[in-house]
Parts: structure tokens; sequence; C-alpha cells
């Protein structure tokens, strides 16, 4: 029976583990961002989260104030695919993207703010 479990796991676990990862994710997001930016901005993103796309990609974030103020250019935010955050014109949708095959998270979207 050890032998068996062992086995399966041996076979199985890279593809789970491929499902579950924010690696895919945090290279994604990655590649839409400058090597130059200054600030990240971030919105209904877990601790967890934020510890992950800083392990996979080096992504740093600020924590957005009460009220949405924020001297960040960049903007990621979580929420549901129904109902994005409303945010006012000067804030442009860049990148959007979730974990392959997790359906119980929520969409992460990346937002630019544009020149005014």
């Amino acid at each position: 029976i050890t032998l068996i479990w062992m086995l399966a796991n041996m076979l199985y676990l890279p593809a789970v583990n491929h499902l579950q990862s924010y690696r895919t994710t945090a290279a994604a997001l990655a590649a839409q961002l400058p090597h130059s930016r200054t600030c990240i901005a971030s919105h209904n993103l877990s601790d967890p989260q934020r510890a992950m796309l800083d392990y996979f990609a080096q992504l740093l974030f600020m924590p957005v104030a009460p009220g949405g103020a924020s001297g960040c250019e960049w903007l990621l935010t979580q929420g549901g695919s129904e109902k994005p955050l409303t945010l006012d014109a000067n804030w442009q949708l860049v990148w959007q993207g979730a974990r392959p095959r997790d359906e119980a998270e929520q969409l992460l979207r990346l937002y630019r703010r544009q020149s005014r």
C-alpha cells in the first residue's frame, strides 16, 4: 500500500502542484510590468497571495489607503468575474488572470494609471 501511495504521489504531484501554484500567474503578471516600476498598489489581495507573488516574481505591493487613494502608477485587484472593481477613468485595464483551474479564486486584474 505504501509503495502504491508513493508511486501515485510521484506521478500526479507535479500536475497537482502546477494547477495550484502561483508560478505561471506571477510570470504572466510580471511580464506586463516594466522593470522601472516604483510601486504597485493592491486591493483585496490576501497576505498569502501577496507573499506568493513576491516569491515567484519579486512583486512588492502597497496597500490602498481608505477611499482608494494611491500614489502608485499600477494597481492589482482581486474580484469576481461578474463585477470588477469600479475605478475612475484614469485607470486602464492591462491584464487579468487567475491560477490555472482554480474556480474558487477570484480574478486578478492589473490596472495602469493613465497620464493626466
